[in-house]
């Protein structure tokens, strides 16, 4: 791994939030602004898979999860984005549900994606099927 001024900021950054922010309660808006930060494709790989863990186990607002769909879920990398759509199973409101299917649509890689969200989920072949049914009836293609 490279080491950098960066790399040690975004190390000081984690090791913060880390002591701060317990899984399954409410995450402050400047520790989550600076998690979603370091999710960018940019930083360091390991750096974001544990901003990713962080965000993931933790209680997140619809806003929260509306922004991460928002600045992360199109350029997130696979490790990335499977560790980030388990923030997304605690809650599954449609109007989430419909943002985080239009970011996938977005993604150079959506198949994979949307087949790994349905995995995380926890769904069967033939329950991921009917999902990709339902995306074509409502104009969303698979």
């Amino acid at each position: 791994m490279r080491w950098s001024r960066a790399t040690a900021s975004q190390e000081t950054t984690l090791a913060a939030a880390t002591a701060i922010t317990r899984p399954g309660q409410a995450v402050d808006d400047t520790v989550f602004d600076a998690l979603v930060r370091l999710c960018d494709a940019e930083n360091e790989t390991l750096n974001r898979m544990k901003a990713a863990e962080i965000l993931s186990s933790a209680a997140l607002t619809e806003e929260q999860l509306s922004a991460i769909v928002e600045k992360t879920i199109r350029d997130a990398g696979p490790i990335v984005l499977r560790t980030l759509l388990q923030a997304f199973e605690k809650n599954a409101s449609p109007k989430l549900a419909m943002e985080l299917i239009t970011a996938l649509e977005q993604s150079s890689d959506l198949s994979g994606r949307l087949k790994s969200f349905v995995e995380n989920v926890g769904w069967s072949e033939v329950n991921y099927e009917k999902f990709c049914g339902y995306l074509l009836k409502i104009g969303h293609v698979p």
